[in-house]
């Protein structure tokens, strides 16, 4: 066959090089996109998306369900969440915990995929227990951490993203106590931006008359 269409673009979608310069008979830019000509911009099924700018116009329909804290943004942060050793994948294990607090789940998410792009980290577990964060170990019982982080010299981190009803110092507490049964060298962090979030949201709720 003969070759028709061949465009390069830059991170943010914008055409670098459009070598049959076809650019208003193939509207088709990066995956799920298509250009609107007249105004440059690429419809997304939902939204448009501006190259120039690398951002929506509009905010996210799905909100923080779509694992991104930027409901105008096309993906992270392009230009620094980079895996140059392609290490990214499979670091992160388990699935996280959705409870009744708005954001819950997504702030898990979040938090642990930023550990995992870390090059000291070796294992980031979600809503797993020790064991599996550790890979092996005799615990029969044990808590199961929001967000789990093994370092490569053995250290461990915990996060516990705090739910509406949880109580701070018993979420660390008894992960301490585990640890410090069982000798493991490590220390626990309470995130609260879901708590925060969950009183924002309740608020601003419009109560139905």
């Amino acid at each position: 066959g003969e070759l028709v269409w061949q465009v390069e673009f830059d991170i943010y979608g914008r055409i670098r090089e459009d070598t049959f310069n076809n650019q208003p008979f193939i509207p088709f830019r990066q995956l799920g996109q298509y250009e609107d000509v007249e105004t440059g911009l690429y419809y997304n099924r939902f939204r448009y998306y501006n190259p120039e700018t690398g951002l929506y116009i509009s905010q996210d329909p799905i909100g923080l369900a779509g694992n991104n804290p930027n409901f105008y943004a096309y993906v992270h942060d392009s230009n620094t969440m980079v895996d140059v050793f392609g290490l990214f994948f499979g670091k992160v294990i388990g699935n996280a915990q959705t409870t009744g607090t708005f954001g819950h789940s997504t702030i898990s998410k979040i938090i642990a995929n930023i550990y995992s792009i870390d090059p000291r980290v070796q294992r980031v577990t979600m809503d797993l227990g020790y064991k599996k964060l550790l890979g092996g170990g005799n615990f029969k019982y044990g808590p199961r951490p929001d967000v789990g982080v093994l370092y490569k010299n053995g250290r461990v981190k915990i996060i516990e993203i705090a739910s509406k009803t949880d109580k701070i110092n018993d979420l660390i507490s008894r992960n301490k106590n585990f640890m410090n049964i069982n000798n493991i060298d490590g220390d626990v962090k309470v995130n609260r931006l879901a708590q925060f979030m969950e009183k924002i949201k309740s608020k601003f709720k419009i109560k139905c008359k």
